[in-house]
């Protein structure tokens, strides 16, 4: 099972062994990063231009099983990276760019 993922309308696409589309699934917003666990569920964390940055669980049928928002003000938040640890932990490391032209690390943990 291979996926990838497309930067602009977030889609995630999977392939048979073979080469073969299996499936696509379009999810609407700019998505950046993308991790899976070992249950085989993605995990989509979309960057965001003036609003909060929205971070889904969704199973391997694409149902979103689980959200969580991120609102910190400013004007961009972008995320570089996103892991799901072991214990399921959702990390997501990113930047924010504020009102005064300044940027922040961010780090954030989720358990579900």
């Amino acid at each position: 099972d291979f996926r990838d993922i497309h930067f602009g309308t977030a889609w995630v696409r999977r392939y048979s062994p073979d080469g073969r589309e299996i499936e696509t699934k379009t999810y609407g917003s700019e998505g950046r990063v993308l991790a899976f666990d070992r249950d085989g569920n993605t995990y989509l964390a979309k960057t965001s231009y003036g609003g909060p940055m929205r971070i889904g669980k969704h199973r391997k049928d694409g149902l979103e099983i689980w959200t969580a928002t991120y609102v910190p003000g400013g004007i961009d938040v972008v995320n570089n990276a996103l892991a799901v640890d072991a214990g399921g932990n959702i990390l997501v490391v990113g930047y924010q760019h504020d009102w005064d032209l300044s940027y922040k690390l961010f780090v954030l943990k989720y358990s579900q």
